[in-house]
């Protein structure tokens, strides 16, 4: 009994320490369960960290690798940029190297030697050339650019490719947003095209410089002036007198009370309306004006200088028009040495002088002396192939005065030279008509009345075609008319002669300086012809009518001073 209950106990102490170490043991596999998972878990955050390090890692590597790109690139673009700065440098260094070489007009203006005058082009040409070449340069530049190689060629002269650099260099201001840049380079390409005798197509670019100045600074700013000055002086050289008159004496008006006496712009002010009181007969203020601003050019730029001889040139033409001839002739004289000396025998201002001086000469009776130097005027023209702001008024009154001294062979020469230039490419059609109805005159002179017929009368049918102004149609009727007349068809030329001498005596009391001066020829031309056909009561007539273009305040305009 107490063996069984031995065994009893024994048997609950086994199995209780069996059920003990399976709880034990269950106990541990939770443990390790738990453990193996800790274990797992860190096995995956371990990873987790691993992968994004090696993200990071590979990201860093390619950070770094594009940094370095960036940096190469950087510097390759730096080099690039350094080597287009240098390029351009380099280029507008030369540029301006070859345009101061050419203006190696030194000191006052003068030029180092006149006969070089091609050699400096050529320099000009030059620079030209090689900015044509570069597409690299900013736009700004290229535009600046443009504009000094301009003021350089119109100081020579060269209107025709001065205004197309300045046309390029004001279309480049506007693209760059420089509208007021933009405005002082359009007033430069008006005195070009002004100088190329484009003087319609120049005063309305005039009439929108004021428009367009006014507008950006105001009607008191002192730059207003000038572009007032500009239009005025465009007024006159389309024969709008009264227009320009009024803008010149407001404009001298504000510049005396804005600026000392002595200033560069009230000079200017005041040599502009002298030249507007030229044209409409009042001598005796223009002569005031011309002296003072002479004057000043005397005391500020010296008596040698460029700018005194051409102010004594409009001097020497108000005396003269004044009527003290003598004083005039010296003026001229001295005006011309100066002009030749300074700027060249070739440039247009000393061709003006030129011409003004070899006119007063046979004026005078000094007619030899005279026809050499406007047959200087003319050979000087023809070799800058007519390029000047006034080349068909100093042609035509230049073989006027030879076919008035019976030069008619050599007057021809010209006129035919004259005409060609306006038939080639960079002619007018209406100057071209013009130049044929002169030629046609000039052959009726020389007593060829069928081929002066023949000539006149294509003429007046090619300016009907191309709708001519109606003065030229007029005139070239008038010629035809005595043409006719003289070549034994009186019948058919006398009623052409006076309805166009009616006519254009009506369109000169009116009309420009140059079409009271062309109008008044041929008053003189048509006395000479009425004293042939000994029609007194005509020539009576139109005796009076001369003496109507010759008063006071109908200025004839023989010669017009260059602005």
């Amino acid at each position: 009994m107490q063996q069984e209950q031995q065994n009893t106990e024994q048997a609950l102490k086994i199995a209780n320490q069996e059920r003990a170490d399976a709880m034990a043991a269950r106990e541990r596999e939770a443990a390790e369960r738990l453990t193996a998972e800790s274990a797992r878990k860190e096995a995956l955050a371990q990873r987790e960290v691993a992968e994004r390090n090696a993200a990071a890692a590979e990201a860093a590597a390619s950070a770094a690798r594009a940094a370095r790109e960036a940096e190469s690139a950087a510097r390759e673009q730096e080099s690039a940029a350094r080597q287009r700065a240098e390029s351009s440098a380099r280029f507008v260094a030369d540029y301006f190297l070859n345009v101061s070489q050419a203006t190696l007009s030194t000191s006052n203006g003068r030029l180092v030697d006149p006969g070089a005058r091609q050699a400096m082009l050529s320099l000009l040409d030059r620079g030209r050339d090689q900015l044509l070449e570069r597409t690299d340069l900013e736009l700004k530049l290229v535009a600046q650019l443009y504009w000094t190689l301009g003021l350089n060629y119109q100081s020579f002269g060269e209107y025709s490719i001065a205004s197309d650099c300045f046309s390029v260099s004001w279309k480049m201001y506007e693209q760059v947003g420089e509208p007021i840049v933009s405005l002082y380079v359009r007033r430069n390409l008006a005195e070009a095209l002004a100088g190329t005798g484009k003087r319609a197509e120049a005063l309305e670019i005039q009439e929108g410089n004021l428009k367009r100045i006014i507008e950006a600074l105001g009607p008191d700013d002192s730059a207003c002036l000038i572009y007032q000055r500009d239009l005025a002086l465009g007024y006159q050289g389309c024969g709008r007198i009264k227009e320009a008159r009024l803008l010149a004496e407001e404009c001298l008006r504000k510049s005396e009370a804005m600026f000392e006496p002595d200033n560069d712009f009230l000079a200017s002010a005041r040599q502009g309306l002298a030249s507007i009181l030229l044209d409409q007969g009042e001598h005796a203020r223009a002569l005031e004006l011309y002296q003072t601003a002479y004057d000043r050019d005397v005391r500020v730029s010296g008596e040698q200088s460029p700018t005194t001889a051409f102010s004594l040139y409009r001097l020497a033409l108000a005396h003269e028009k004044s009527g003290a001839l003598e004083l005039a002739e010296t003026m001229y004289e001295q005006a011309v040495e100066g002009l030749r000396e300074n700027l060249g025998e070739e440039h247009p201002s000393t061709i003006q002088c030129i011409y003004s001086l070899g006119r007063l000469y046979e004026k005078r009776g000094e007619i030899e002396s005279g026809l050499e130097l406007l047959r200087e005027v003319l050979e000087q023209l023809r070799k800058r192939k007519f390029q000047h702001p006034r080349a068909e008024s100093l042609v035509a009154r230049s073989l006027s005065i030879l076919e008035r001294n019976q030069r008619l062979e050599e007057a021809e020469s010209w006129h035919r030279r004259w005409y060609r230039f306006q038939t080639s490419p960079s002619g007018d059609p209406l100057l071209a008509a013009r130049a044929r109805t002169r030629l046609g005159n000039c052959l009726r002179l020389e007593q060829r009345f069928p081929e002066a017929i023949a000539s006149l009368r294509e003429t007046l049918e090619k300016q009907q075609q191309l709708a001519a102004p109606v003065w030229d149609q007029e005139v070239t009727q008038f010629r035809l008319g005595q043409a006719l007349i003289e070549g034994a068809a009186a019948e058919e030329g006398r009623p052409l002669r006076e309805k166009s001498s009616e006519r254009l005596l009506q369109l000169a009391l009116d009309g420009s300086p140059e079409q009271r001066l062309e109008c008044q020829q041929l008053m003189e031309d048509l006395l000479k012809q009425l004293e042939v056909e000994s029609d007194q009561a005509s020539r009576e007539r139109w005796q009076r009518e001369l003496e109507k273009l010759r008063a006071p305040g109908k200025s004839t305009g023989a010669d017009r001073s260059s602005n």
